[in-house]
């Protein structure tokens, strides 16, 4: 094996889940997920030559998985007009009352998922519990900015949320 084989295997083994969960903040569909994940692995291992050390692996590899993100969304224009809200309805209507909790994640994620890109990369970095500090290096905002937009947004989940549950 040859260091950047070490390398990405490392990262890979660090930052799987984290790199995962932010794919299946973008869409609603597993094997979309699996799609972009891979994709996202690819531009990792493509973009590990050129890392110069100037974040850390993680906010590099937080930028790279939300701009794969991104460009992904931009190129496949039937996740755009993936309907969510229909997609919640099939699920929750196998789901028992004893689930509740799933039913509430459920929201949140298709909250999330009606969200601007911006605002809804925010939102998936804050979710893995990135700082602000890190979210502004990411996104390219300034501290300040991310933190008002983190309560802009937080208030527009919630009335997304209220006018999903009517």
């Amino acid at each position: 094996m040859t260091d950047k084989d070490n390398i990405f295997q490392g990262l890979l083994k660090d930052h799987k889940r984290q790199v995962y969960r932010v794919c299946w903040g973008f869409t609603t569909n597993p094997h979309d997920v699996e799609d972009l994940f891979q994709e996202t692995m690819i531009n990792i291992w493509r973009g590990l030559d050129g890392f110069q050390g100037a974040s850390s692996h993680s906010t590099w590899i937080y930028r790279i998985t939300v701009n794969t993100c991104i460009l992904w969304k931009k190129k496949d224009a039937k996740n755009v007009k993936t309907d969510a809200k229909a997609e919640l309805v099939d699920q929750s209507a196998s789901i028992d009352n004893k689930y509740e909790v799933n039913e509430q994640i459920q929201s949140l994620k298709t909250a999330i998922q009606s969200l601007k890109k911006i605002d809804k990369s925010i939102m998936l970095l804050l979710l893995e519990e990135c700082s602000y500090n890190d979210i502004a290096e990411i996104t390219g905002l300034t501290v300040s900015n991310v933190g008002v937009r983190i309560s802009r947004i937080k208030v527009r989940l919630k009335e997304i949320m209220q006018t999903q549950s009517i």
